[in-house]
Formats: structure tokens, C-alpha cells, sequence
């Protein structure tokens, strides 16, 4: 027996030798695809960002940005503001600003590709007030005084508009770094009501004196459907392409999108 297990030891370690083998996985990258972040909001200029999109197995993931592109916006009164490059693939507007109700024209040419689209600024909601607290952890509340509370509680107090399909987004900043880029909502569920919206940022390093900006959109349709296509993720346009690329307004790109928006924002300084 001994001899018989001896045997089914050395043919099982012969099998497990002879059945390993390196394989070498070659994988092809994606050639980088422009990718076109472009905004305009209610009394803000437009600015619009280029970039190239990162691929999964690169090395370097900083973001190149795109340069001598040469990029305008347009509304529909006919005026043409031709955007400046103040650094690489940063263009920005110094004569049209946003207004509720206008429609909006980008137009972008970067080599041979012409990129365009169109978007429309809703009518302007206001936020009527943010409320941040410090808590344990989110929903626990602010504990009994002895425990660390490492999260801000963010509330957002605003009416929606009734009889109105309204679409909504919200960034937050602290200390002027984008920490929220994507959440958005739609009014299925409270037209016409009171909304409160709670939102949790772990800063378990936050000190006296730090920031918190809290920004409401109002955006259109086109533009709520992109980040919708992006599954609210917090990566933004700038992630790696993959093969099933995001919803798109932008015509002649496929990465990208440009907003035409309503802002209200309030700021909150840590005491």
C-alpha cells in the first residue's frame, strides 16, 4: 500500500508539472480617442476640455491634454465667440455667457475631425439652502460627543418646479478638489415638491477652516442621459474607452459631451 501511494504521489506531482505553462497575454490597446469636455453655465463663460483617452494597460495615466484646436461657441442670436487656449487642451470663452433659455452651439475643429453640438440651459432653480454636518458614520448621526466623526452630512433644500420635467446634477468640491462629478436625478418622483437630496463625503483628515462647495445643475435632457450612460459613476468623461462607449450629444466624437446649464452653488467653510 505504501508503495501504491508512493507511486500516485509522484504521478500526481509528474501531471501538476507537466501540465504548467506560462502564458504570455498579449494585449492590443485601443489607439486614444479625443475625448471633449465642454460646459457653459448661466452667467459663466464656456470652457472646453481636450484630452485623449487613457488606456487600460498604460503605464502613464496622466491625462494629455490636446493643443491648437481651434474651438467657438455660438448662440442663437448669432454671435460667435472663438474660445482661447490659456494652457494645453484648456479653452475658454471671454465674451458669451450663459443665459436661461438660450440655445447653445459648440463647434470644434482639431486636425481633420469636426466635432459639433447643440445644448439648451433650463430654466434656473434655486437652492434654497445646503446644510452640512459632521457624523460617525452615514446615517449614524453625530455620535455623543466621544466618538470620531469622520463624514459631512450634505443636505440639499430645493422646490421643484411642478407641471416641468427637470433634470438635475450635483458636484461637490472640498478645498477646490472635485470629490463628486456625477450623481444626477430627475423629478419622476417629486414633481412640483420639496427636495432633499443627502449626500456622505469621508474626510477623516478634515480640519478647521477647509471648504466644501456644493454645486446644483439644472441640465438638459441630452446631457442627463450621457451621465446617466455613464451609470453615475464619479470617473467623469476622462475614464479609459472601453467597448461599449457612453451615450453622446456631441456629433463627429464619440467621447464627450457638452452642457448647457443653470448654477447655484453655496459654499461651507469647515469651523
Amino acid at each position: 500500500m505504501k508503495i501504491i501511494n508512493t507511486f500516485l504521489l509522484a504521478l500526481t506531482i509528474f501531471f501538476t508539472i507537466s501540465c504548467t505553462e506560462i502564458i504570455d497575454i498579449s494585449v492590443v490597446e485601443a489607439k486614444p480617442e479625443l475625448v471633449v469636455e465642454a460646459f457653459i453655465g448661466a452667467d459663466d463663460f464656456a470652457q472646453v476640455l481636450l484630452t485623449n483617452s487613457i488606456g487600460l494597460v498604460a503605464n502613464d495615466t496622466t491625462l494629455q491634454g490636446v493643443s491648437n484646436a481651434q474651438v467657438s461657441i455660438s448662440n442663437s442670436k448669432g454671435e460667435v465667440d472663438v474660445l482661447t487656449e490659456v494652457k494645453a487642451g484648456t479653452y475658454v470663452s471671454d465674451s458669451i455667457k450663459g443665459v436661461s433659455g438660450e440655445t447653445y452651439q459648440l463647434h470644434i475643429k482639431q486636425g481633420e475631425k469636426i466635432i459639433t453640438a447643440t445644448s439648451t440651459i433650463p430654466p434656473r432653480i434655486m437652492l434654497d439652502s445646503v446644510r452640512i454636518t459632521k457624523v460617525i458614520y452615514p446615517t449614524g448621526g453625530q455620535g455623543n460627543g466621544q466618538q470620531k466623526t469622520d463624514f459631512f452630512e450634505v443636505n440639499l433644500f430645493f422646490v421643484d418646479p411642478a407641471q416641468l420635467k427637470n433634470y438635475y446634477r450635483v458636484l461637490i468640491n472640498y478645498n477646490g478638489k472635485s470629490e463628486l462629478r456625477n450623481l444626477i436625478f430627475n423629478d419622476r418622483f417629486n414633481d412640483g415638491k420639496l427636495v432633499k437630496n443627502t449626500l456622505y463625503l469621508l474626510k477623516p483628515e478634515s480640519k478647521r477652516g477647509d471648504t466644501i462647495s456644493v454645486e446644483l445643475q439644472c441640465i438638459d435632457k441630452p446631457v442627463f442621459t450621457y451621465f446617466e450612460s455613464m451609470g453615475n459613476s464619479a470617473m467623469g468623461p476622462r475614464n479609459s474607452s472601453s467597448p461599449a462607449n457612453p451615450y453622446t450629444n456631441l456629433v463627429g466624437n464619440t467621447l464627450g459631451y457638452f452642457s448647457a446649464h443653470t448654477v447655484e452653488r453655496k459654499d461651507y467653510i469647515v469651523p
